[in-house]
């Protein structure tokens, strides 16, 4: 089953009202989620429930490599995921989780605790299942969930801000390969000598590409610069880890 079917048929059931309390949004929403996205739910060294921090539990953490903690998802009682943000958002600030989900099954709210500002300053997205149709919200949920995403959030994110962003990041020197471009303008600069790898990009806003056939270690160099392009502290105002 797609996650694009999953989640029509989840929707479906919380018309009907079939989740009523959190333990049910956990395990009939939020685990079949999980599941569909590739997370090993067998595995509680993957998908960790109640994970303890320093200021209290997490309602899981993926881990990614294993026992790492890279997101947080909190589940709250329908009607109830925005009085847990502040709680949730200290336990990944003080764990040094870089992004956290808040839902009660119907919405899922993404955050990125280190961003300065209100908590409304720190949500990136928020989604609603029955404002969205089922290939939108697959999309979605996917991408906030996905550990190639933390670079392609922190440069969407950074681009809303700066409309020259992207720009000044294509031109920095850790920006290139030998070869290649890592944030251009068109595919052939991204793969010069690769036609066949040119699907491997994701588009940014104003008409930029980034590539995706990067290992970690070229994620986290693209990641490390932005913030430095941004004016921002890479480790402190924005943490990865993955």
């Amino acid at each position: 089953m797609s996650l694009e079917t999953t989640l029509s048929d989840i929707t479906a059931r919380l018309r009907q009202g079939r989740f009523p309390n959190e333990q049910a949004i956990s395990q009939g929403i939020v685990l079949r989620v999980f599941r569909e996205l590739g997370w090993d739910t067998w595995d509680t060294n993957v998908v960790w429930p109640e994970y303890q921090t320093g200021e209290g539990r997490a309602g899981f953490a993926l881990c990614h490599p294993p026992s790492k903690p890279a997101i947080f998802t909190e589940v709250k009682q329908p009607g109830k995921a925005e009085d847990a943000v502040r709680q949730a958002l200290e336990y990944a600030f003080h764990t040094g989780v870089p992004f956290v989900v808040l839902t009660d099954g119907r919405t899922w709210s993404f955050y990125l605790p280190a961003e300065q500002g209100s908590y409304e300053d720190r949500r990136v997205y928020k989604l609603d299942l029955y404002e969205r149709p089922p290939s939108e919200a697959a999309e979605i949920v996917d991408r906030y969930h996905n550990a190639k995403d933390a670079m392609l959030v922190v440069l969407r994110e950074l681009a809303k801000i700066d409309a020259s962003f992207l720009e000044r990041c294509s031109q920095h020197p850790d920006a290139q390969g030998r070869k290649r471009r890592y944030i251009a303008r068109t595919p052939e600069e991204l793969y010069p000598d690769r036609e066949d790898l040119r699907d491997m990009r994701e588009t940014l806003p104003g008409g930029w590409y980034v590539a995706t056939n990067l290992n970690n270690v070229l994620k986290k160099t693209i990641i490390r610069l932005a913030t430095e392009v941004a004016g921002l502290s890479f480790g402190k105002d924005v943490i990865v880890d993955f």
